[in-house]
């Protein structure tokens, strides 16, 4: 693998935490303000899934580190 290609990698996994980061924004906001069990369902799916995409962006930059 080249190196223009891991660093293009990188480039993508790096704006898909930039991404995640914006939906734990978008989710705190949103469960402040939900007024619904049916909303706060909603705001804590889009929290745990930012998560889980945090999670898997750096086992993936580990990995190239190592």
């Amino acid at each position: 693998m080249s190196n223009k290609h891991v660093h293009l990698k990188n480039k993508y996994i790096s704006k898909a935490v930039e991404l995640a980061d914006k939906l734990l924004d978008v989710s705190v906001s949103g469960t402040r303000e939900a007024s619904d069990d049916s909303s706060m369902i909603f705001f804590g799916t889009i929290r745990d899934y930012a998560f889980k995409i945090k999670k898997l962006a750096n086992e993936l930059l580990e990995k190239k580190e190592k």
